[in-house]
């Protein structure tokens, strides 16, 4: 039997991204395009699946909605449909949504990670694949309230997190325009979100010294 398609659902925004924040949209926009032009296929993340059932077992429920953002997300809807839970994928490039509409028949969203179109308490965990490394820090704590709020009470945040200092427009690293980056290091980025209500639950390094995947749970 056939399965049914998936689809993606693309949400406008009432007001006109920030500068920085548009560049890098662009950027990768530009990048997920060179890849449906000449038919690459994206490397997997090789942490995705494993970062996808750590994630399941600390939701603590096997068939979980599922939020799904950034690089790793066609591994990790794929893992996460194996394992019986509901994934959503979001990004805020179309071009990087129509590459994964190649790999999976999830549904999809095109939306702003610091503007989330969901109701409050509708997943039960969310995975933010370096996604917050591309929010200013002047923006950080609303962005993160809005994961909280889509999050219901005890559910976990997946991220993947670039440790250094700083912040500011970089090359991308396919040269395909310049990004926004804002990095911290893993003590500051955990207290940061001890104060919006998270709790840390696991880490785990991703690279020596270099990223680091945590899971917070939502306490109230």
């Amino acid at each position: 039997m056939g399965r049914k398609s998936g689809y993606i659902v693309t949400v406008f925004m009432a007001m006109p991204l920030p500068d920085v924040a548009n560049i890098t949209r662009q950027t990768y926009e530009r990048a997920a395009q060179a890849m449906l032009d000449a038919l690459a296929p994206k490397p997997l993340a090789p942490y995705a699946a494993h970062h996808a059932h750590l994630i399941s077992r600390f939701a603590g429920r096997p068939s979980m909605r599922a939020l799904v953002m950034g690089y790793g997300a066609a591994t990790m809807i794929r893992q996460f449909v194996e394992d019986g839970a509901s994934p959503v994928g979001l990004d805020f490039s179309h071009s990087a949504l129509m590459w994964l509409r190649r790999q999976t028949h999830s549904p999809l969203v095109c939306a702003d990670v610091r503007r989330l179109p969901f109701a409050r308490s509708n997943f039960d965990a969310i995975y933010c694949d370096a996604i917050l490394g591309h929010v200013a820090r002047s923006e950080f704590d609303e962005t993160v309230r809005g994961i909280r709020d889509a999050l219901r009470p005890g559910g976990v945040l997946g991220v993947r997190l670039k440790l250094g200092e700083g912040e500011g427009m970089q090359s991308h690293k396919g040269g395909k325009g310049q990004v926004w980056r804002t990095y911290w290091s893993q003590t500051e980025f955990i207290e940061r979100l001890y104060a919006l209500d998270f709790d840390l639950r696991h880490e785990q390094d991703v690279t020596a010294a270099q990223q680091v995947f945590l899971i917070l749970r939502r306490e109230y």
